[in-house]
């Protein structure tokens, strides 16, 4: 009895580091139809995931989609030509997400999603013009000196996988994949947490704990940096400059050519491929617009979307938000508000408008472009 005890113990740990590591069961698991007010069910996302990292009670209520008080402008006139696939993340997906209806000349828009799809294959239409737009957040710029970082996900037409015999050796290395596992899951701790203690019935308790730490102690959550005006939480890895992700972790030139040579190549493959225009996005950090004051500001965002040898449109609201920086993102979370996702819309509907080869691609409708820093 003795003996299965310690199986059936053993095989649930094991079940809980195979879910724990893999990227692809643990969005299974954090989707599931848990409603909020349901005593087994998850409350972390539904006050901002800042504050399910944190549970500091003075944020809770700072995930808020309000109404938005910037207009949304409308292309219905246009003539609808345009074949549209995103490959973006979190920024462009629900609860924002775009349609067709809201995007100026575009007849049919198609997103990927970065966060979830591998090796994907599509096909440009050829009876319209097809755009491509490729979108990340600031802090995800470091993986693009890398160019099959994109490419890898998505690919034109079929491709020619090459065949291995499945040999003992090969099943081994590939078990992890079969899940979507890795055997270094860098969040594998805070995916453990989330399976073993993310349910409502204990938010009383995290919030008290956390409480105690952050105004005691002032200790909030290693992955959450509390603003200096103490209005906003950010996220941790666009603030310390010991993260690759970071704001502030120094970006030599040399980098970004990296980034560029890569890019360059993105836009080459995917030209070739029956893609007629390429934009390449960049949504800023909260910190970088918020509170650059923190540290010192590598600007690499500016630095990549102004380069002069980058091939791509940039959508620049970098400078935009600059402009008007207040109510663009969320308190408690790393998402923008509506008023942020509405100003970056409307940019980018401005240049999806504007005639072939047009001086004003890439500038922004307002602001003034100050040169980056070059570091």
């Amino acid at each position: 009895m003795k003996k299965a005890f310690l199986i059936i113990i053993s095989a649930c740990l094991l079940g809980l580091l195979i879910v724990a590591n893999s990227p692809r069961l643990m969005s299974v698991f954090l989707t599931m139809p848990y409603g909020p007010k349901a005593i087994w069910g998850s409350d972390r996302y539904s006050c901002g995931d800042l504050y399910g990292m944190c549970y500091i009670s003075d944020f809770q209520n700072g995930y808020q989609l309000e109404k938005p008080t910037l207009p949304l402008k409308r292309y219905d006139t246009l003539d609808r030509t345009i074949n549209l696939v995103v490959l973006g993340d979190c920024n462009l997906a629900p609860p924002y997400g775009l349609s067709d209806s809201m995007l100026a000349g575009v007849k049919r828009y198609t997103f990927y999603d970065f966060r979830k799809i591998t090796d994907i294959s599509i096909a440009p239409d050829t009876s319209a013009k097809n755009v491509l737009l490729i979108e990340r957040t600031e802090r995800a710029l470091v993986y693009f000196a890398d160019s099959n970082y994109i490419l890898d996900k998505m690919h034109v037409g079929s491709r020619i996988k090459q065949k291995r015999k499945k040999t003992l050796k090969y099943l081994l290395e590939m078990a992890p994949h079969l899940a979507g596992s890795t055997l270094h899951n860098p969040d594998v701790n805070q995916n453990l947490d989330n399976l073993l203690f993310d349910y409502s019935f204990l938010t009383g308790l995290k919030q008290m704990k956390a409480d105690f730490n952050y105004k005691l102690f002032n200790r909030p959550d290693n992955n959450v940096v509390v603003s200096p005006d103490q209005n906003y939480l950010l996220y941790g890895v666009t603030v310390n400059a010991g993260s690759e992700n970071s704001s502030f972790i120094p970006v030599s030139d040399a980098d970004v050519e990296k980034i560029i040579t890569s890019l360059n190549a993105v836009y080459d493959y995917y030209r070739s491929k029956g893609f007629d225009e390429i934009y390449f996005a960049g949504i800023p950090n909260t910190v970088s617009i918020m509170y650059p004051q923190m540290g010192k500001y590598n600007h690499l965002l500016e630095r990549v979307q102004d380069h002069k040898d980058l091939k791509m449109k940039s959508i620049d609201i970098y400078h935009l938000f600059k402009s008007k920086p207040d109510d663009l993102y969320l308190k408690s979370d790393t998402h923008w508000t509506l008023n942020g996702f509405f100003m970056w819309v409307n940019e980018f509907n401005r240049q999806l408008a504007l005639p072939v080869n047009s001086p004003d691609a890439n500038r922004p409708a307002t602001a003034s472009r100050a040169a980056p820093v070059e570091k």
